[in-house]
């Protein structure tokens, strides 16, 4: 081992790595061929395969969007130099979600719109 270490050059030691690729460089033409396979792969997918693939994810329910919303709020109030009209649109995010919510509940009993006394 010590006979290796000696009869190597410091220069040779420091440079050994020199041809060795460290990033990659795209061309024009890498580009070019990148985006052939990617829109040929798009293209494969028929129309049923892709309605099968937006079908998969379930719609979130009423509580699930209104949580969310509830998170967007936080996060924006959190931040400086925001415009009122993104707080006036997750307002009426909030309004639409509860309009929702009260559509689909059903009535039960008649006695809470009767006040008895």
């Amino acid at each position: 081992m010590q006979i290796l270490i000696h009869q190597i050059l410091y220069e040779d030691y420091v440079n050994v790595d020199q041809n060795m690729v460290v990033c990659g460089e795209l061309t024009n033409s890498g580009i070019i061929a990148q985006l052939a396979v990617n829109s040929q792969a798009k293209v494969r997918l028929s129309g049923d395969e892709e309605d099968k693939e937006i079908q998969e994810k379930p719609l979130p329910s009423v509580s699930e969007a209104m949580v969310h919303i509830h998170e967007l709020r936080f996060f924006f109030e959190g931040q400086s130099n925001v415009e009122d009209s993104i707080f006036v649109s997750i307002d009426r995010l909030e309004l639409y979600a509860m309009t929702q919510r009260f559509h689909s509940q059903k009535q039960l009993k008649m006695s809470p719109f009767f006040f008895f006394k």
